[in-house]
C-alpha cells in the first residue's frame, strides 16, 4: 500500500477517536464499574523515502514543452516531472517489486510510455498515459529479473521495446499493433544491455552484448530489421561493459560501449569507446581514457552509458568512472561524466559530485543542453549543464529506519533517530543519523550527522531536546570513535564521546539516558571486531565528557549487547550480556555494584532494560539457545525468568518499558514469519500475572529495531525491512472523559 499522509489520516483518527470516546463516555456512565476498552492501534509512517534503485539508461525523457520527466522504482513505479514550483512526483503503480530499470518514451501526442521491471512475476509491464491519470498492461510474462527495456516510438506512435529473457538467455524486440504486442526473437544466443533506435522508416536497429563479463571478455553485436533480423559483430573477444545506440536524422548508427582501452597518454584500461557506421564499415575511437583527474586516479571508464543525440545530431553520452579511493570515501567510488563529440574530437566534462554516483540516464532539450539523472547514495540527482552545472535533488531516497530508537517527550510525541542506509554506498558506507519528530503539523525529519554503523540510541532530556550516541569514523584509517549529537534551542552540535580512545577496527555498541537532573549518561563496549563476535569491556562516562576524567570500567568481559537506564535518584543502571549470561549493574555512593541476572542455560543474545518506580530492574532478552523470547526480573527475593514468546524464533530486538500499574510491554521481532509482535503482562484478578502476545505488523519484513514507551498506552517504532520505512505504532491515550480532542487529530 502506498503510505498515506499524516493530516488525512490524523483527521480520520480523530473522527473515530470522538464516535469512540462518545460511546465510552457513553457506556462509563451507565456502567462505572466497567473499565473502557483500550483503543485500536494506529499506525504512521515515520520517515517512508522513496526506495528505488536499477535506474534505466532512457529513464528520462524531456516532452515537446520543455518539461523533463523521469521514471523510477523498485518500491513502486515512480514518475517525476520538473514544473515550475519545482520536482514533482506522483506513484503510478503502488506493488513492492515493480518500477526497476524502466524506460521512458513519449510519443507524438504527448502520451508518456514507461516499460518496467515486475520483480516478482518477473514479467515485462507498460503503463501509459499523463500526469495522473495511467493505463497500465502486461508486455510479456516469464522473462527473468534483468530485462533492461529500451523502448522507442515512431513519429505515428507505433511503440517498439527491446528487452532480454533472462529465463531463455535471449534477445527479443516487441512491437504493439491493433490486436496486441507481437514478440519476436533477435539473438537467441544472448543479448544484455539492449538499445533500440528506429530509423526514418520505423525500423528497429539494436546494439547488445554476448557472452557479457567485464573480466574476461565478450562480443558487441548491432541486429537491424530489413524484413528479417540481419545480426553482425561490431567487435569481438574484447572486455567490455556496456553499450547505447542512437541513430540521427539521416540514419546514421551512433555507437557507444565500454572497453578495454590504450591511450595515447598512457593509460590501459576500461574506457570510452565510440563507434560509427558508414558505408566502408564501422570506425571505432577512443571518447575518454583519462587515467586521473583531480578526484583521484580512474581503474575504470565507460560504465552506466546513456546516449543522446542534439538537435545538430552531435552525440552526447553520460557515464559513470571508476575511482580508487579520495579525500572523501576510503574505498572504491563511481562519478559522472559526460562526453559529447564535436568538430575537434571528443570533449570531456566532470560533473561536480562528491558522492558514489550510478546508473545514468541522459536526456538534450531544444537548446542543446544536456540533463543528466542519476541516483547518489540512495538519492535521484538532476544536472542541467548550462555553461555551468546546476544541481539539485528530484527525490530524496534511500533506506530509513534501520537502528531505530525512540523518546517520548512530555506531550507523548515521539522523536526518533535511525540510520539513512543508502543504497549502493562504498564498501564501506558513510550513511546519515536522520532525527525524526512527530509535530503537530506531522512528521518532520532531517539529517544530523554521518555514521558508519545501523544502530543508534535516542534519549530526551528534560527541556524535550534530543541526544543521540553514534558511531563516528575516522577517515584514512580503519578506526571508529564515539560521538554524542545533542540539540538545543541553538540547534545541533556534536562531540567526542571516548576522546582519544580509539576502537581499533572495533565497532562500539552504545546507549545513552539521560537522567532528570539533565545529567546524560553513556555506556559502550570497545565491540565487535570484522569476523569476531566476542565483544569488549564496558565502559561509563558522563557527558559532557572531561577530558581529564577517564570513563569508568564497568565490566572487563566481552560484552555484546547492552541497555541503559536511570532512575529517580538520578543513578544509571545497566543490563548487558557476556558469554550466553545476563549481567545487571548500577551505580551509587561506593561506585558500580555488579550481579548476576541469569546464567549462560539460556545463551543470551540481545538485552533490553527497564525500571519501574521502585527503581527494579525488568529485562527483556532473546536467548539464542531456545530463539525464545525471555522477561527477567528482580524483586526482593532475587531474580526471576519467563517465558514470553516461544512460537518459532521469536525475541530479537526486545524493547521494554513498565507502566505505573506494574504492566510490562515487550515490543520484538518475529524472524519466523517476519513480523512485529507486542506482548503484555498484566494482572488478572486473583490469577496473578499472566502474558498476552499479539501481531502488531506482517505485512513483508517488519519488526526490526523496535523501541517502545509509554504515554497512557505503548508506542512503538521499527523498521519495515520490505519497504525500508521507518514506521510508528500507538495507542492514543484518551481520558474516559475529557474537554479538547486527542493529540493526535491536532
Amino acid at each position: 500500500m502506498e503510505h498515506g499522509s499524516f493530516r488525512g489520516r490524523a483527521t480520520f483518527v480523530g473522527f473515530l477517536l470522538f464516535i469512540w470516546v462518545g460511546a465510552t463516555v457513553l457506556t462509563a456512565r451507565a456502567t462505572p464499574d466497567t473499565a473502557p476498552a483500550a483503543p485500536d492501534w494506529v499506525f504512521e509512517c515515520a520517515a517512508c523515502p522513496h526506495n528505488f534503485y536499477d535506474l534505466g539508461p532512457r529513464s528520462a525523457q524531456i516532452d515537446a514543452a520543455g518539461m523533463t520527466h523521469v521514471v523510477y522504482g523498485g518500491e513502486a513505479l515512480y514518475h517525476a516531472w520538473q514544473s515550475e514550483t519545482g520536482w514533482q512526483v506522483e506513484v503510478v503503480e503502488d506493488r513492492l517489486g515493480v518500477g526497476s530499470q524502466a524506460g521512458l518514451v513519449i510519443d507524438g501526442d504527448g502520451t508518456l510510455h514507461i516499460f518496467y521491471l515486475d520483480e516478482a512475476a518477473q514479467s515485462l509491464r507498460h503503463a501509459s498515459g499523463t500526469i495522473g491519470a495511467w493505463t497500465l498492461e502486461t508486455v510479456a510474462t516469464d522473462i527473468g529479473d534483468q530485462p533492461w527495456p529500451s523502448p522507442a516510438v515512431t513519429a505515428d506512435g507505433q511503440l517498439h521495446v527491446a528487452f532480454r529473457n533472462g529465463v531463455q538467455d535471449e534477445l527479443v524486440h516487441a512491437q504493439r499493433d491493433s490486436s496486441g504486442w507481437q514478440l519476436s526473437t533477435v539473438d537467441a544466443y544472448g543479448g544484455e544491455h539492449p538499445s533500440l533506435g528506429l530509423d526514418a522508416e520505423g525500423r528497429p536497429h539494436l546494439s547488445y552484448i554476448v557472452d557479457y563479463d567485464v573480466w574476461t571478455g565478450g562480443e558487441l553485436r548491432y541486429a537491424y530489421d530489413d524484413g528479417s533480423w540481419q545480426v553482425e559483430a561490431v567487435r569481438a573477444n574484447v572486455r567490455i561493459s556496456d553499450s547505447a545506440l542512437a541513430l540521427d536524422s539521416t540514419g546514421k548508427v551512433h555507437l557507444v560501449y565500454g572497453a578495454w582501452a590504450t591511450d595515447p597518454d598512457g593509460y590501459s584500461g576500461m574506457g570510452l569507446m565510440y563507434a560509427y557506421l558508414d558505408q566502408s564499415g564501422w570506425h571505432h575511437e577512443v571518447a575518454d581514457a583519462t587515467p586521473a583527474d583531480e578526484y583521484g586516479s580512474t581503474s575504470g571508464i565507460g560504465y552506466d552509458l546513456s546516449l543522446a543525440l542534439d538537435s545538430g545530431d552531435r552525440p552526447h553520452v553520460a557515464y559513470t568512472a571508476h575511482y580508487l579511493g579520495w579525500t572523501y570515501y576510503p574505498s572504491s567510488f563511481y562519478l559522472p561524466r559526460h562526453a559529447t563529440r564535436e568538430a575537434g574530437g571528443w570533449s570531456v566534462r566532470f560533473l561536480p559530485e562528491y558522492r558514489n554516483s550510478v546508473e545514468l540516464a541522459l536526456a538534450m532539450d531544444g537548446d542543446r543542453q544536456p540533463h543528466l539523472i542519476y541516483r547518489t547514495d540512495g538519492d535521484l540527482i538532476h544536472q542541467l549543464y548550462t555553461g555551468t552545472w546546476q544541481h539539485e535533488t528530484v527525490d530524496p531516497g534511500g533506506m530509513a529506519g534501520i537502528g531505530a530508537s525512540m523518546a517520548l517527550d512530555a506531550r507523548g510525541r515521539a522523536h526518533i533517530t535511525s540510520t539513512d542506509s543508502y543504497v549502493n554506498s562504498p564498501s564501506i558506507p558513510l550513511d546519515g543519523i536522520r532525527y525524526s519528530q512527530r509535530t503537530v503539523e506531522g512528521w518532520q525529519s532531517g539529517l544530523v550527522a554521518q555514521t558508519t554503523q545501523p544502530n543508534t540510541a535516542l534519549a530526551l532530556d528534560p527541556y524535550g531536546y534530543p541526544h543521540t550516541l553514534r558511531n563516528g569514523f575516522a577517515r584514512y584509517t580503519t578506526e571508529f570513535a564515539l560521538y554524542h549529537d545533542y540539540r538545543d534551542a541553538a540547534g545541533w552540535h556534536s562531540e567526542p564521546v571516548s576522546g582519544n580512545m580509539f576502537f581499533g577496527e572495533d565497532s562500539p555498541i552504545f546507549d545513552l539516558a539521560v537522567s532528570g537532573d539533565s545529567q546524560v549518561h553513556a555506556v559502550w563496549a570497545r565491540g565487535v571486531a570484522y569476523g569476531n563476535w566476542l565483544g569488549g569491556p564496558l565502559y561509563y562516562v558522563q557527558l559532557p565528557r572531561v577530558d581529564t576524567v577517564e570513563p569508568e570500567l564497568i565490566s572487563s568481559g566481552d560484552v555484546r549487547h547492552m541497555s541503559l537506564a536511570t532512575d529517580t535518584a538520578q543513578n544509571p543502571h545497566v543490563a548487558y550480556s557476556v558469554a550466553g549470561s545476563i549481567l545487571y549493574a548500577y551505580r551509587d555512593e561506593a561506585g558500580w555494584q555488579e550481579e548476576v541476572a541469569t546464567s549462560n542455560i539460556y545463551g543470551v543474545d540481545e538485552v533490553a532494560l527497564a525500571l519501574d518506580g521502585h527503581r527494579r530492574p525488568h529485562i527483556a532478552f532473546y536467548a539464542a539457545y531456545s530463539r525464545n523470547l525471555y522477561y527477567a526480573r528482580r524483586d526482593d527475593t532475587g531474580w526471576h525468568v519467563q517465558l514470553v514468546d516461544a512460537t518459532g524464533d521469536v525475541g530479537q530486538y526486545p524493547a521494554i518499558a513498565v507502566s505505573s500499574d506494574g504492566n510490562v510491554h515487550i515490543s520484538y521481532f518475529d524472524a519466523t514469519n517476519q513480523d512485529l509482535k507486542y506482548a503484555l503482562r498484566t494482572r488478572s484478578g486473583e490469577t496473578g500475572w499472566f502474558w498476552s502476545t499479539e501481531i502488531l505488523a506482517s505485512e513483508g519484513d517488519v519488526g526490526l529495531y523496535t523501541s517502545i514507551a509509554l504515554y497512557g498506552y505503548p508506542h512503538i517504532s521499527y523498521y519495515d525491512a520490505t519497504r525500508g520505512d521507518l514506521m510508528y505504532v500507538y495507542k492514543p491515550f484518551i481520558p474516559v472523559a475529557f474537554s479538547h480532542l486527542p493529540l493526535v487529530a491536532r
